[in-house]
């Protein structure tokens, strides 16, 4: 049977590079969209190299009862966005001081369409980073794989299943995820599957400043060299098989 590698990530907002060197490594993306949202969290927020501080740059969203609702249902709060972090990514990222502005304004292009979900904004940035970086991979929402009436009664149970209707043989996770998904490896262990784990840590890239690591790939963008993408996100991980 022909190996499928999955990988199963919540949609975060520009992500760091850790998302996208799983991205590479994988067959299919699915977009976890069906947990709950949380509030604090990187659903909502990226963050940046912004004169040698890390900064928090942020979407707002509605707040009633945020943190029982699923990520697929948040909404955007449109009343001052995306006017407010548009004008603060243009002053804080001009031209003369990033080598990829045409990546920033694609980025902000982005942002600018009249999303009212905020997984219909975090999966076109996720795409046109991938788009930008170079890197195919199929994508699906979790979402469009189970019933609204399905219960699971732990998070890992949910992950079996997506991993079971998608046919994985493979399974990469994140390697913070190890310490609550030793039932799923034993599981797709005895199916005759592979689990494997990806670790992730920035290598140093050049900036304006002092080096920052591990924050949202665009800082990588603007400010590294093209050719060197990739090179630095595969630098940056390291793929090892658990079971």
């Amino acid at each position: 049977m022909k190996s499928r590698r999955i990988g199963i990530m919540q949609p975060a907002l520009i992500p760091w590079g850790g998302f996208f060197s799983l991205a590479m490594n994988v067959d299919l993306l699915v977009i976890l969209d069906v947990v709950n949202f949380s509030k604090g969290g990187a659903q909502n927020r990226f963050f940046m190299n912004h004169k040698g501080q890390k900064v928090t740059y942020t979407v707002p969203v509605y707040h009633k009862h945020v943190d029982s609702k699923l990520i697929k249902d948040i909404e955007i709060r449109t009343d001052k966005y995306p006017k407010n972090l548009v004008s603060r990514l243009r002053i804080d990222f001009p031209a003369k001081k990033i080598i990829n502005h045409e990546v920033l304004e694609n980025i902000i292009q982005i942002i600018n369409y009249k999303y009212t979900k905020l997984v219909q904004l975090n999966v076109s940035l996720i795409k046109e980073s991938l788009r930008s970086l170079g890197i195919q991979v199929e994508m699906i929402m979790a979402s469009s794989l189970e019933n609204s009436d399905t219960m699971y009664e732990t998070p890992v149970d949910r992950l079996i299943d997506i991993l079971e209707i998608t046919s994985g043989t493979d399974y990469i996770m994140p390697s913070r995820s190890l310490d609550y998904a030793q039932p799923l490896i034993n599981k797709f262990w005895n199916k005759g599957c592979k689990t494997y784990s990806i670790s992730y840590e920035q290598k140093e890239y050049p900036s304006n400043t002092n080096f920052i690591p591990n924050l949202s790939v665009l800082d990588l963008m603007l400010h590294a060299d093209k050719s060197e993408w990739l090179s630095l996100i595969q630098a940056s991980s390291t793929l090892r098989q658990i079971k």
